[in-house]
C-alpha cells in the first residue's frame, strides 16, 4: 500500500504551484480554472492535488482534526535550505532549527 495522493487547500493557487514545483521538482498534469491544481513527481496524474480556497482562508485552530504535518526527506539539510531558497521564501526559524538539529534527527 502507498499514498496516492495529497490534497491541501491554499490561499493562493498561483503561489502554492510555484512553491511545490520549484521545490518538489513537480510538473502540472492538469488545472481547473483557478481553483484546483494536480501535481506529479512521477508517473501517475497527480501526487499534490491544491484547491484555491482564497486569501479569506481561516487557518486550522489547534485542536481541530485533519492533517497535522507532511514530512520531506532530503540527504543534507543544505539541501533543504537550498529547495526554500530556489522557491524564494524567507524561514528563519527554520533555518536557526536546522542548523542547529542533530545530524541524525528524525521525526516519526
Amino acid at each position: 500500500m502507498k499514498i496516492g495522493h495529497v490534497h491541501l487547500k491554499v490561499r493562493d493557487l498561483n503561489r502554492s504551484e510555484e512553491f511545490y514545483i520549484k521545490l518538489l521538482g513537480a510538473n502540472q498534469t492538469e488545472r481547473l480554472a483557478n481553483q484546483y491544481s494536480f501535481l506529479t513527481m512521477g508517473s501517475s496524474h497527480h501526487e499534490l492535488a491544491l484547491q484555491e480556497i482564497g486569501r479569506a482562508g481561516k487557518s486550522p485552530e489547534a485542536d481541530m482534526v485533519g492533517l497535522y504535518h507532511a514530512a520531506f526527506e532530503v540527504e543534507t539539510s543544505a539541501e533543504l535550505l537550498q529547495a526554500i531558497e530556489l522557491a524564494d521564501f524567507l524561514v528563519p526559524p527554520l533555518q536557526k532549527w536546522i542548523e542547529n538539529a542533530p545530524s541524525n534527527s528524525h521525526h516519526g
